[in-house]
């Protein structure tokens, strides 16, 4: 008798597998904003990525979300807060269009836990390790020897004050931030916010980072050495744990 091979799943079939898994979750959770008609220019909600940031705020039980770009992530914040019991959400989104079909996916009974705020972005010339090889050298000229200036940042002065104990950055895009181009090329900069290295100095928050790979590379250079990084390749996303979260 010939044994029939059970056929080894291929990774296109794990993520279908895993996403459906996710959305029957969210659907059996009660999350009923994921479910609703979406409009005509807006992306679908990805049940893989929005599971895995429900399952991260469930375990670090965070106080304050400090949220860059809005979307169904702030839903999906908000919900889970709620069944916690506690925590809310500050989201930076400097796109009024994008802020009010965020806000449109909020149940009444969430938006006392969601503020949207929409600061004056500073551009700053931040004092950051660049990684590599070479990480103390940002500018050389030809003429003179090596010196080092800083890395162009997007940062937020109205937040400094707060004590985010998570942190998930997918903003902002750099064409909202009005002279952040390359001075040589005026080609745009990629968009890499320097605030959570002024949360440090108060708190430990979890950072986590959508794609943004020049965002991960000068975070992954400059947090403190006994911060981890953990990567989850398939939704781009990338952890970034203090020690307490270890």
């Amino acid at each position: 008798m010939l044994w029939k091979l059970k056929r080894k799943e291929s990774s296109k079939d794990r993520v279908e597998r895993l996403r459906d898994k996710a959305r029957a979750t969210f659907r059996q959770a009660g999350y009923d904003r994921l479910f609703q008609p979406t409009i005509a220019t807006e992306l679908p909600p990805n049940f893989l990525d929005l599971a895995l940031l429900r399952d991260a705020v469930l375990e670090a039980k965070p106080s304050l979300i400090l949220e860059y770009g809005s979307g169904y992530s702030t839903y999906v914040f908000a919900k889970t807060l709620q069944s916690l019991g506690q925590g809310r959400v500050i989201s930076i989104e400097l796109g009024e269009e994008w802020q009010k079909i965020s806000e449109s996916h909020l149940a009444p009974d969430l938006v006392e836990r969601v503020s949207f705020i929409k600061p004056q972005p500073t551009i700053r010339l931040a004092s950051l390790r660049m990684p590599g090889d070479a990480p103390d050298l940002w500018f050389q000229k030809r003429s003179k020897a090596p010196r080092r200036t800083g890395i162009a940042t997007v940062s937020f002065p109205e937040v400094h004050d707060l004590t985010p104990d998570f942190i998930f950055i997918d903003g902002p895009d750099s064409r909202q931030i009005p002279g952040y181009t390359d001075s040589v090329t005026q080609d745009l900069l990629p968009a890499i916010v320097s605030d959570p290295f002024v949360h440090l100095g108060k708190s430990k928050p979890i950072i986590c980072v959508d794609g943004r790979r020049e965002q991960c590379a000068i975070l992954s250079a400059n947090l403190p050495p006994n911060y981890r990084t953990v990567i989850h390749e398939e939704q781009r996303f990338t952890f970034f744990y203090p020690p307490a979260a270890a």
